[in-house]
């Protein structure tokens, strides 16, 4: 049990580390690719749809076809090929930076209040009381971050 709440713990440790330090980038490059989900269009209206092109930046809401298959684009700008699953999971955690940090801020305070619970539960304070000090300084470290990321937008 101590080694999984270490191991989620250094998880959540890291993710706000890097999310923090690497906010700003993935912020612009997630605007800059977007995101794009698969659409239904008739058979006999996909080939009245524009070919997706490289050399194009789509707008959201445009529908184009790519592979016989149609997409709309999710983000202001999207660059991304329509198939492209990172692009779309980048677009998802970082398009709204929000969201990813109340993941984060929620999966630490199921950590802080199930590790209280298992320091209260057990014998064993001295071998969860610290864990439990832990959960509650990488806890504060995640709303901080927050509120730091919040100050450049």
């Amino acid at each position: 049990l101590v080694i999984v709440y270490l191991f989620l713990n250094s998880f959540v440790l890291l993710s706000c580390k890097l999310l923090y330090t690497r906010f700003i980038e993935l912020f612009f490059q997630s605007a800059n690719l977007g995101g794009w989900t698969s659409t239904y269009v008739k058979s006999s209206e996909i080939s009245a749809l524009p070919e997706y092109s490289v050399n194009e930046v789509y707008a959201k809401g445009s529908i184009v076809r790519y592979h016989d298959k149609s997409y709309v684009a999710l983000g202001d700008q999207n660059t991304a090929l329509p198939t492209d699953k990172m692009a779309s999971l980048l677009y998802y955690l970082f398009g709204v930076p929000d969201r990813t940090h109340m993941i984060l801020i929620a999966f630490q305070g199921i950590l802080v209040f199930s590790s209280l619970i298992t320091v209260l539960r057990t014998n064993y304070s001295s071998v969860y009381g610290p864990i439990l000090f832990i959960n509650q300084f990488l806890f504060l470290c995640c709303v901080l971050v927050r509120w730091k990321n919040r100050k450049h937008f």
